[in-house]
């Protein structure tokens, strides 16, 4: 039977309709059949279409759409398998939020960023990508809102990590971004962590040994009151009324602390001491030149050259790095100086071509290198007082310039600043080392040090020193009878 042209087409659309399965029998959801998309159809004229545009005398051919391969197309709703919409987006929760919130102020106190961040199109458009639909806190709740919370956090945290540990307090002074005089109290744990526990405002106070006396009294009742810890000793620098703090520190006897200055940072001052004169500066001069002209820079590129450094007052072991780095492009500078001598300035010229200059440069290396490695070993992480007696001793060994009595004499004042005899007395006790460097009057020290600071520990440190000379005595003894054992076998 022949159908017209709308009924094929009524019929066509019927037969593309989902079909709805036991609808009427079952309370299942509904399971549709996919439906293929539009791209699986092919708009190809129907022979019943031609016959009847021929019978109508047509000019046109009418186009329907019929499937040419019925392809399986999965759909959303197919693929859910029975799941809503919201499967499909991502919710933050009102908890998640405030997580998200936190950490976001924790990132910018800790990075020292501005609070105006957060608001910045960019770092926005990262956190939407990272979870689509959260949106930071303004900078007015990171100034306002999450400071508090994030600060009585940390410092919850601080206590549960203090609680009943001993730990070594150090007080050094700073300067705001207002210019305001700040001291910081920090205390170190045994495993090398460090946590800052007070600020202290000096604005309007003198900063005299007694005033400060006074100010690291109150800090240490402080911390082991809001934490719980047992503060022991207490680190400074070795600025002159800092250090006269230290000595009326170690004469109270409400307070039980040793003291001592900072080992870092007599270091430092002795790589001062090692200086020799104008050295610096004519190097300094010399690399700030080639930093900053257009065509010696140019020139230095094309040949090479590698990053000239500078050094830095406040970043200590750059003198050390600044002098590697003119010694090291010293010839490239050199061949630049003689192939554009008359560009160039003439004082450089007459800098770089003065080999007196370059040997002074590396005799002043050769005496720094040294106490840069101790200075890294002193600073490194769970570093004691132990290790930095061994680092001043090694020091002692590798330094080549001691031979000179003026700079003897030097590192001997810096030594007898940073070494005391609590410092000794760890040495002696320390497993690894035993005392091993120490001079007889240091051990002498040590052991009145002991006697009279820790009476009680005594016969523990006596049993110890027993240990360790029988060892010792021991271990001579095997290589005696071993080099005799040699020596009668060589005869026979």
């Amino acid at each position: 039977m022949l159908l017209s042209e709308q009924e094929q087409n009524e019929q066509m659309d019927n037969e593309d309709s989902p079909v709805v399965k036991n609808a009427s029998s079952s309370q299942q959801p509904m399971e549709l059949e996919p439906q293929p998309s539009r791209s699986s159809w092919s708009h190809v004229p129907t022979q019943s279409t031609a016959a009847s545009n021929a019978t109508t005398g047509s000019g046109s051919m009418s186009v329907h759409a019929t499937p040419v391969n019925k392809i399986k197309v999965e759909s959303t709703v197919t693929s859910a398998k029975g799941k809503g919409l919201s499967s499909f987006v991502v919710r933050t929760s009102t908890a998640e939020k405030c997580a998200f919130d936190e950490q976001v102020a924790k990132m910018i106190y800790a990075t020292n960023s501005p609070f105006r961040l957060v608001e910045h199109p960019e770092f926005q458009k990262l956190l939407s990508m990272m979870r689509p639909g959260y949106r930071p806190p303004s900078r007015k709740e990171i100034a306002d809102k999450f400071l508090p919370v994030v600060f009585q956090k940390e410092m919850d945290q601080c206590k549960e990590v203090l609680m009943d540990a001993t730990v070594s307090m150090a007080l050094d002074g700073w300067s705001n971004v207002h210019n305001e005089p700040i001291v910081c109290v920090t205390v170190t744990t045994e495993e090398g962590k460090i946590y800052l526990t007070d600020t202290v405002d000096t604005s309007g106070k003198p900063h005299t040994a007694e005033y400060l006396e006074e100010l690291a009294v109150s800090s240490v009742r402080k911390t082991e009151s809001d934490f719980g810890c047992r503060v022991r000793s207490i680190v400074t620098d070795n600025a002159a009324n800092v250090a006269k703090m230290r000595r009326n520190l170690e004469q109270r006897e409400d307070i039980d602390v040793i003291t001592y200055g900072c080992s870092a940072h007599l270091l430092n001052l002795l790589a001062h001491d090692m200086e020799i004169s104008n050295v610096k500066e004519h190097i300094v001069y010399v690399m700030k030149y080639f930093r900053n002209n257009h065509f010696a820079l140019a020139e230095y590129r094309k040949e090479g050259g590698h990053s000239l450094v500078l050094p830095q007052e406040t970043r200590w072991n750059t003198m050390c790095d600044s002098l590697k780095s003119y010694i090291s492009n010293w010839s490239i500078m050199m061949k630049i100086c003689e192939t554009h001598r008359q560009v160039l300035d003439s004082v450089v010229h007459q800098k770089v071509t003065n080999v007196g200059l370059k040997r002074s440069a590396e005799d002043l290396l050769s005496r720094l290198e040294p106490i840069a490695e101790a200075l890294d070993r002193v600073q490194r992480d769970g570093s004691s007082i132990a290790d930095a007696v061994a680092a001043w001793k090694l020091l002692e060994e590798k330094l080549p310039c001691l031979d000179d009595r003026v700079l003897k004499q030097k590192f001997k004042a810096r030594y007898d600043q940073a070494i005391t005899p609590a410092h000794t007395l760890a040495y002696l006790l320390h497993p690894q080392y035993e005392g091993s460097s120490l001079s007889s009057k240091e051990r002498d020290e040590a052991l009145v040090y002991a006697n009279t600071k820790y009476a009680h520990l005594v016969p523990t440190v006596m049993k110890f020193l027993l240990i360790v000379t029988v060892r010792v005595v021991s271990t001579i003894s095997w290589t005696f009878t071993g080099l005799v054992v040699v020596m009668t076998d060589m005869a026979v």
